[in-house]
């Protein structure tokens, strides 16, 4: 039976999922998936918010000053290309400060369990190293 190892972070591991570009492009893929599902879960308040003032205010003005349709479009793909980023920058706040702090307190209040079975895993792995060293201890009796 092998011993349990600890998983660590090592030059190899930084190798082999950190760097390169397809783990750049990974983890820029990942940022903009957690990006577009924390805004994915307030797009009804925004849609309302923007929409709203976005009618109430701007439609008379735009047409007093006249811009063509043409300009729109522009400003529209600008203001898409910043928000990719804004949304890439939101994905990676999450990923490494808010899933954290989030899973934490879902561990320690989200049910009352969930501690429970933290701590019931952490003695269970306990026993079964215990266990692993009394049976390395009888094979070696026995042979």
């Amino acid at each position: 039976m092998t011993e349990f190892k600890p998983i660590i972070f090592s030059g190899e591991t930084l190798r082999k999922f950190w760097d390169g570009p397809s783990n750049r492009f990974a983890r820029y893929y990942t940022y903009l998936q957690k990006g577009f599902g924390i805004v994915n879960e307030a797009k009804n308040y925004i849609l309302i918010l923007f929409g709203t003032y976005w009618t109430i205010k701007t439609m008379s003005w735009w047409i007093d000053l006249g811009y063509s349709d043409n300009m729109l479009a522009v400003g529209l793909i600008i203001v898409a290309l910043v928000g990719l980023g804004f949304l890439i920058l939101i994905g990676r706040w999450d990923l490494f400060k808010l899933s954290k702090s989030r899973e934490f307190a879902m561990v320690q209040h989200g049910s009352v369990t969930q501690f429970g079975i933290y701590n019931m895993t952490v003695k269970n792995l306990e026993i079964q190293e215990e266990q692993s060293k009394l049976l390395q201890e009888i094979l070696k009796k026995i042979k």
